[in-house]
């Protein structure tokens, strides 16, 4: 990084560093300055456990890793870069994998069925939303969560005839949808 500019990047946002809804936030002391920024979001991954993050220089290109290890279907870890001292961050990648996934079919965490949850509204102001129904992973609340998703018109909805893990089981098909909806 330019200049003796810090950043700091592990500040949890839950009492527990292991809940599903736990994210990334950051802060910096920049050059010259006395005192740190206040700490602002950096990353948050909806419904799953931001952690670890692990940052490297790459010769002038920062680039930082972490991983949700609780989420269910999740990648073992997740990947961006910065090419401005962490001013700005490119598109979140996922790592290229050429075997089997491994184990990541942990049961679900009993707080997600027993938690209430609160709504703030702010999903209703996203003008284009997609919802992806894996039609050969039977479950009727997700089955519940299409049809209300097909009855809005602010919705795009794809059936792919294939298991939980679309990223696993079709990932071509899966390319092509967030293409088209990006």
């Amino acid at each position: 990084m330019p200049d003796p500019e810090y950043l700091l990047l592990v500040i949890y946002t839950s009492r527990d560093e292991y809940e599903p809804e736990v994210s990334l936030m950051a802060t910096r002391l920049r050059f010259g300055a006395d005192e740190w920024d206040f700490p602002s979001p950096l990353l948050d991954t909806p419904g799953a456990n931001d952690h670890a993050p692990l940052l490297a220089d790459d010769r002038g290109m920062l680039r930082l890793f972490w991983g949700n290890p609780q989420a269910e279907g999740h990648y073992p870890f997740n990947m961006t870069a910065s090419a401005d001292s962490g001013a700005t961050w490119g598109e979140v990648q996922l790592p290229s994998v050429t075997g089997p996934v491994g184990d990541l079919d942990k049961p679900q965490p009993i707080n997600t069925f027993l938690d209430k949850m609160t709504l703030s509204g702010a999903r209703e102001r996203i003008a284009r939303k997609s919802y992806i129904r894996a039609l050969n992973n039977a479950n009727p609340g997700f089955d519940k969560a299409m049809a209300r998703a097909k009855a809005d018109p602010s919705w795009r909805t794809y059936d792919v005839a294939c298991g939980h893990d679309v990223m696993v089981d079709m990932p071509e098909r899966l390319a092509e949808i967030l293409l088209e909806v990006a």
